[in-house]
């Protein structure tokens, strides 16, 4: 067609919303968005945000246009995610210290304005409505928030993983073609040595296909994905135990239907409410 390296043109649009996922302020959407290019540099994502401090950013990584050579003459782009940071406001508690020195040890890290925003000690009024329990965010004692009714003041920490889209944009015979792919980072595996009960394949394929399972996916199959992720994902020897080996590993005794009752939100049996109630004797 006529056309070299550099007629392709390139724009990365990223974002974290996990603040604005617990206070629904479009103010606490931090996004970052690079401008069109197309040479080989790389382009940093800084993220920023309404209700940061002035000149306040969150480093999302950065992506490049990488040059064609023999070797390897694909059109690419590379996305580098961030470096796992964590972030927070510009105040903080006695409890966010450890031996007298400020967790985030940078005022780089300090971009959140307590002053602007609410997600400094943020109260969560309505957990019946959370479909991710507060247990997940950092909290002020007394914790953990599923003792207390899964209610929880935040501390006012987030991070730097991001998603969102990458545009490539080409001009051929007068007419501009642009074409979109999803790009995301997320935390690290906790469970290095398990998986995940929903995996990057499982959000992709629900990208792809919708929240169904496929037409022709075996029962069984579905099973394994699932079902054999999250009992390898618990901890057997503290649920499967008896009474008074769990108090020892734990404290007051938490069946399955506590657990349930306390992070689900369903109904608790009165079998058991009855033998917590006697001290789990």
């Amino acid at each position: 067609m006529g056309l070299g390296v550099r007629d392709v043109h390139w724009r990365a649009r990223v974002a974290n919303r996990k603040i604005f996922r617990r206070t629904q302020k479009k103010h606490d959407i931090i996004h970052a968005e690079t401008k069109w290019f197309s040479h080989h540099d790389s382009v940093p994502l800084a993220g920023t945000c309404a209700n940061f401090v002035p000149g306040g950013t969150v480093d999302f990584g950065h992506v490049r246009y990488i040059l064609p050579t023999e070797t390897f003459p694909e059109i690419r782009l590379r996305f580098t995610p961030a470096k796992g940071v964590i972030y927070g406001s510009n105040k903080f508690e006695p409890e966010d210290t450890e031996s007298g020195k400020q967790i985030l040890t940078h005022k780089s890290q300090r971009v959140y304005d307590a002053d602007k925003g609410n997600w400094y000690h943020f109260r969560n009024e309505k957990p019946e409505h959370e479909t991710v329990p507060p247990s997940l965010f950092a909290i002020t004692p007394p914790a953990p928030s599923w003792l207390y009714n899964n209610r929880a003041i935040s501390r006012g920490y987030f991070d730097d993983a991001c998603d969102g889209f990458v545009d490539v944009a080409l001009v051929v015979g007068g007419r501009r073609l642009v074409a979109s792919a999803r790009i995301c980072a997320a935390p690290p595996a906790v469970v290095p040595d398990s998986l995940f009960v929903r995996s990057l394949a499982d959000d992709l394929e629900q990208v792809i296909n919708g929240p169904g399972v496929a037409v022709d996916e075996p029962l069984e199959v579905t099973r394994a994905r699932r079902g054999h992720r999250a009992a390898r994902l618990r901890n057997g020897p503290l649920h499967e135990c008896r009474g008074d080996e769990r108090q020892q590993l734990q404290g007051p005794l938490r069946a399955h239907p506590r657990l349930d009752a306390g992070g689900g939100g369903r109904r608790y049996r009165a079998r058991h409410q009855a033998r917590d109630d006697a001290g789990g004797r």
